[in-house]
């Protein structure tokens, strides 16, 4: 905008005489917006501004320059006029820098990939573009771009001319920075004058450059014989630091099948620990969603078929039947029951007892099947004793019940004695000769 104040001097010449030489001076047209007054200076006139120019404003009615007429005329001394003359004057209103450059959007987005090379151009959205309204080099021709300085600037340029943004760095890892926002600056005046800024978003898109990562370098997983079909056995994880979905594999004809989605390990068939106690599967995990470069990595799972009760004691017979000798003492072992059972660990152990309060008055059966004479016995005989063989599987143990048979034998406890006629206990006996047939 133009200051008030301004002038420009305007002179009339009169050759007639002093009384008919009086000159006054008058705004005849284009002075529509009030912009100027005329006062009288002596024998000049001076064309003065009385109110603020503004050329955009000027430009946008259309207006490229004021032409300002201009009467100057005399008079007689009644203030007859006698003649008259007019001048244009054409004011130029002449622009400063008095307007800042206005970018079309607040804020641009762009996209490159992550494997983009040096130099790359990055399209925005919208397209960058941007006015001003001073002319010249205080408008648009002077307007210089560039960048704020920060970190994230340091990977980009912008062309000072036509604000182009182009990529400036040497590598770019999504997984490490998947944004940057930087700012862009635009300047008139060739660099120097007045400034605008918007906000640059370019998001940087992945490319199927890694490949998943388990949390485990194997796993150890078990699960229970005689399991129900779809019976989760464990989970298995990878990570793709990559943006695709990660699916999961396992190629073998063991009895376990994965969730493709999630990893799930899940049982597919009969498990019996007699058959086969453990498995060995391999397990793939591959980014699928990228398919220009499907990656995928491998663990190792062993699983491991864990017992269960499903078997019970069976007893041997031959432990069954015991004999003792009458007298013999008391805690005397006399034997040893014995029952296997084809289950494993503590499933599998097996522990004795009786329960019955006649013969435990005789007898005993520990633990481990000991069978102990608590008592000595006067008279020989057979013992039926109830005994019992239990599993150890807790709430679910298996009891097999038997008879125990033990025969009591006589002992040799008296020497013979002699006896002759009716009379024993004789040491000696006169025997003649005729009794013996001699």
């Amino acid at each position: 905008p133009a200051g008030i104040g301004s002038s420009l001097a305007l002179e009339a010449v009169d050759k007639d005489n002093a009384s008919n030489a009086e000159i006054l001076y008058y705004i005849l047209s284009g002075n529509e917006g009030k912009y100027f007054d005329i006062i009288k200076s002596g024998n000049k006139s001076l064309l003065r501004t009385v109110k603020v120019f503004d050329r955009e404003e000027l430009n946008r009615q259309g207006v490229a320059s004021l032409s300002v007429l201009v009467k100057a005329a005399n008079s007689d001394n009644n203030w007859n006029y006698l003649s008259s003359s007019t001048c244009t004057v054409l004011v130029t209103v002449l622009d400063v820098n008095d307007n800042s450059p206005v970018f079309n959007a607040n804020s641009y987005t762009g996209q490159v990939l992550e494997s983009v090379t040096f130099n790359t151009l990055i399209p925005l959205t919208p397209s960058l573009t941007v006015t001003d309204a001073d002319s010249g080099t205080n408008g648009k021709e002077g307007i210089v771009f560039t960048l704020k300085p920060s970190q994230d600037s340091s990977n980009f340029r912008v062309d000072r001319t036509t604000g182009l943004i182009y990529f400036n760095g040497t590598h770019l890892d999504r997984e490490t920075k998947d944004l940057y926002i930087l700012e862009i600056v635009a300047t008139d005046e060739l660099g120097q004058g007045l400034n605008a800024t918007a906000s640059l978003n370019i998001t940087v898109l992945d490319v199927n450059d890694e490949i998943p990562e388990f949390n485990q370098t194997e796993y150890s997983l078990s699960v229970v014989e005689k399991s129900a079909v779809d019976t989760v056995v464990g989970q298995v994880f990878a990570r793709d630091k990559d943006s695709g979905t990660t699916v999961y594999f396992v190629k073998s004809s063991f009895p376990f099948v994965i969730t493709p989605l999630d990893g799930k390990i899940l049982v597919a068939g009969n498990l019996d620990r007699k058959v086969l106690k453990t498995y060995w599967l391999n397990v793939s995990a591959c980014d699928i969603t990228l398919p220009e470069n499907v990656g995928c990595n491998f663990v190792n799972i062993t699983i491991t078929v864990t017992d269960t009760n499903d078997h019970c004691p069976v007893w041997n017979t031959s432990s069954l039947y015991l004999t003792v000798t009458e007298q013999s003492q008391a805690s005397t072992v006399i034997g040893q029951l014995l029952a296997t059972d084809e289950d494993e660990d503590s499933y599998g152990r097996v522990t004795y007892f009786i329960n019955d309060t006649a013969s435990q008055t005789s007898f005993n059966v520990m633990p481990n099947g000991e069978v102990v004479l608590l008592q000595a016995l006067e008279n020989s005989g057979i013992f039926k004793i109830p005994v019992y063989a239990q599993d150890g599987g807790g709430d679910q143990s298996c009891i097999q019940r038997n008879v125990l048979e033990i025969q009591v034998t006589g002992k040799n406890r008296f020497s013979p004695v002699l006896c002759f006629n009716g009379t024993c206990g004789m040491s000696t006996v006169n025997v003649s000769s005729w009794v013996l047939g001699i």
